[in-house]
């Protein structure tokens, strides 16, 4: 739904409308541009609360909180 070149600030309000979730960071990968690296790092990093205008990239992950179902999950608890 989101891609690449996306605002976190669209993605953010719509995670809060549709999901009752709240996008809290991005996972991004380390930026190898401008290395000599012929492969780019599979290191990551955090960005924690990005502005609005924040643009996503394609291979970015995003912690979100969500409100856990509390009474479905005591059910499941006790059928087992």
């Amino acid at each position: 739904m989101f891609q690449a070149g996306g605002l976190f600030g669209d993605m953010f309000l719509y995670a809060v409308k549709n999901f009752a979730m709240i996008c809290l960071g991005i996972y991004r990968f380390r930026d190898s541009s401008g290395s000599t690296l012929a492969v780019p790092s599979a290191k990551r990093f955090v960005v924690t609360a990005p502005p609005y205008e924040f643009h996503l990239k394609q291979t970015d992950l995003v912690f979100v909180l969500a409100q856990s179902d509390v009474e479905s999950n005591k059910d499941k608890a006790t059928k087992m």
